[in-house]
C-alpha cells in the first residue's frame, strides 16, 4: 500500500457518507486525507529517530473559545497522545487555524513539521513506528474512521454554521473572537460561506436539522454495535481509533448548545457512555503529565 493508493481511495469514504450509502460503498476508504506532500514520500519508510521532546501542540483558547468540531479534534489528537504517551507543550494562541495548513487543528510542530489534524499526526506516529501501519489497511478501522469523519464531524460542522441560533449565539461570537474589527464582522460570513459550500459538496447542506440529527443516531448506533461488550473498539487496549472516536463522542455528549440535544442521542447507547467514561477515568487524570510545561 503506498502513498499514491491512499489518495486515490479518499473520496470513497469522505464524499458522502452518509446512513444512506455507508454499506453501499464497494471501495477501501482511507483514513489519510488531505495530507502534507513530504508525508506521503516513501510511506512504507520508517523513521526511527525518537520523539521531539519539543514538539509544541496549538490549539484555540479554552472551552468557552472553541467550536464544537475545534474541541472533538483537539481532544482527539490529545487523546492519541495520551494513549502513546507521548509529552508535547501545549500552547493555546488567537489564531491556532491559521496556522494550519489544510484548515484542521490542532496544529502539532515536530521535527520542524506542521502536521494539521488527527489524521496528519497519526500518518506521522505510524512513520515514526509509534503506531502499526497495518491499520491502514483494517476495513473495520476504517469503518470506523468514516463514521466519525464521514457523518459525526459533518453534523459538528452542520451544527455550528448551519443552525441559525447556534450561529448566531455561540459559533459568530467564538470565531470573532480571535479577530479584531473590522476583519471580526467580515470573517465568520466569509468562513461560514465556505463550510456551507463543503457540505453543499457532501450533499448535507440540503438535509433538516431532524435529517442531520438522524445520520448522528445512525453513527452512534454502528459506533455501538461495533463496541459490543468489548472495553474498548481495539479489544482490551485502546488503540488509535478509539482516540478519534471518543474526542468526538465525548464532546458531543459534553456541550450545552441552543435546541441542540445531541448528548441525548448518545444516552440511548449506554455502552458508549461507559466507554467515554472509561477512557476519561483511564487517561485523562494523567493529562497534565502529558504537557511538557508541567
Amino acid at each position: 500500500l503506498n502513498g499514491c493508493m491512499i489518495l486515490g481511495y479518499q473520496d470513497k469514504f469522505t464524499k458522502d457518507m452518509s446512513r444512506d450509502n455507508v454499506y453501499h460503498d464497494s471501495g477501501v476508504g482511507c483514513v489519510v486525507g488531505d495530507l502534507c506532500a513530504d508525508l506521503l514520500v516513501n510511506v512504507v519508510d520508517r523513521v526511527d529517530e525518537q520523539w521531539d521532546v519539543n514538539a509544541r501542540l496549538f490549539e484555540p483558547f479554552g472551552r468557552e473559545r472553541v467550536l464544537l468540531y475545534e474541541h472533538s479534534d483537539c481532544l482527539a489528537v490529545k487523546s492519541l497522545l495520551l494513549i502513546c504517551n507521548l509529552k508535547c507543550k501545549f500552547e493555546s494562541i488567537r489564531n491556532a487555524e491559521d496556522l494550519s495548513l489544510n484548515g484542521y487543528i490542532p496544529v502539532l510542530l515536530v521535527d520542524n513539521l506542521l502536521l494539521s489534524g488527527f489524521d496528519e499526526v497519526l500518518f506521522y506516529l505510524m512513520r515514526k513506528d509509534i503506531v502499526p501501519f497495518c491499520n491502514l489497511k483494517n476495513l473495520d478501522y476504517l469503518f470506523l474512521h468514516s463514521l466519525v469523519h464521514g457523518i459525526l464531524r459533518k453534523a459538528e460542522l452542520y451544527i455550528c454554521w448551519v443552525i441559525e441560533e447556534v450561529f448566531q449565539k455561540v459559533t459568530l461570537v467564538r470565531f470573532s473572537a480571535a479577530y479584531s474589527w473590522p476583519a471580526n464582522m467580515a470573517l465568520p460570513y466569509k468562513k461560514r460561506k465556505e463550510i456551507q459550500e463543503l457540505l453543499k459538496c457532501h450533499r448535507w447542506l440540503e438535509k433538516s436539522p431532524r435529517e442531520v440529527f438522524d445520520e448522528v443516531e445512525y453513527a452512534c448506533d454502528c459506533l455501538s454495535t461495533k463496541l459490543g461488550t468489548h472495553r474498548y473498539f481495539g479489544g482490551d487496549s485502546p488503540t488509535e481509533i478509539d482516540a478519534l472516536i471518543f474526542g468526538h463522542l465525548y464532546t458531543l455528549l459534553t456541550t450545552s448548545l441552543p435546541n441542540v440535544a445531541v448528548g441525548g442521542i448518545l444516552k440511548k447507547f449506554p455502552n458508549l457512555l461507559e466507554f467515554c467514561e472509561e477512557f476519561e477515568r483511564v487517561y485523562f487524570p494523567v493529562l497534565p503529565m502529558l504537557n511538557a510545561e508541567e
